[in-house]
């Protein structure tokens, strides 16, 4: 798929995902926050983090997040340019929000977040000690097929 998932609009999409045996393909939730069959196969929609494709490093980050949401303001908007840390916190918030409404629906990032200060890290890392301050019960990972359903 493509980093906007417009390739879910290619009319040659459900024919192949058909020939295929593919009964589940991800979506995203931001977008389309409900399923839809694109010829037999259904979408799953998954959560967008504000971790973007194009970063590697922490400044890299911090530079693109604060731009769309205190620069250029286009939603959510923060009174001041956020520092690493406010950034991690307004992540984890937002990630723990979709766990806490028990909501199936993966989370998603992108291998790049992984490279040079591998910038999706320390997010998991926050929202794993959040989450395990608050609850006992293990964190269920259900396959693109279980959350599908």
């Amino acid at each position: 798929m493509t980093g906007e998932h417009s390739g879910l609009n290619n009319p040659n999409l459900a024919p192949a995902l058909a020939d295929n045996g593919i009964a589940y393909t991800a979506s995203d939730a931001s977008r389309e926050p409900g399923q839809r069959l694109i010829g037999s196969t259904l979408t799953v929609p998954r959560h967008p983090t504000n971790i973007f494709y194009n970063v590697g490093t922490k400044a890299e980050q911090l530079d693109e997040y604060n731009y769309i949401y205190y620069e250029a303001c286009v939603s959510s908007c923060l009174t001041a340019p956020a520092r690493w840390e406010q950034y991690v916190a307004n992540e984890v918030a937002i990630m723990f929000r979709h766990v806490a409404m028990n909501d199936a629906y993966p989370h998603y990032a992108h291998a790049s977040n992984l490279a040079e200060d591998a910038v999706l890290l320390p997010v998991v890392d926050a929202f794993l000690a959040k989450y395990r301050s608050l609850f006992t019960a293990a964190i269920v990972d259900p396959t693109l097929s279980d959350a599908g359903l």
